[in-house]
């Protein structure tokens, strides 16, 4: 099966906007056509490896990537959003989520996590871009908590 692409995305929701659809629904549709296909060999409760996988479709990159040493933009900025996702949504320390990334260490995680901050606050298409994924990641984790049994204390 084929992707839609992130213009064909745009050309679909601002088609269905024209035409007075909700865009909430719209949102919900697509995420749930995304959920579909991303997580199909990924465990629900895995929330980590559910993050890490979107961000590689989203920034067409993958993990093998992501962990080298490369400068590519797409690899970098792949890098970068999936550590500040970790960061933000996951119980993960920065230590973790460093050695994750090829072995990084925990203060190129908090630089990842405040780049992210200060190119999203400057920059209209990023920020597009991570909000997107944030919309994702929240959906995930609300999809993970409402799958996660209550504690017996």
């Amino acid at each position: 099966m084929r992707y839609p692409n992130q213009e064909e995305l745009r050309f679909i929701v601002n088609a269905a906007l024209a035409s007075h659809i909700d865009p909430i629904k719209i949102a919900d549709q697509i995420i749930e056509h995304l959920n579909r296909h991303i997580e199909s060999d990924v465990p629900k409760h895995d929330l980590e490896e559910n993050i890490v996988k979107f961000v590689c479709y989203r920034y067409k990159t993958t993990m093998e990537r992501m962990s080298a040493k490369s400068r590519k933009r797409e690899d970098v900025e792949g890098r970068q959003v999936a550590q500040y996702l970790l960061a933000t949504y996951t119980q993960m320390s920065l230590k973790a989520i460093g050695q994750k990334f090829g072995g990084r260490d925990h203060s190129t995680v908090i630089h990842s996590r405040d780049t992210v901050r200060d190119i999203a606050a400057t920059n209209r298409a990023y920020r597009e871009k991570l909000q997107e994924s944030i919309i994702f990641v929240e959906q995930l984790v609300y999809k993970n908590e409402q799958e996660t049994p209550p504690d017996d204390d």
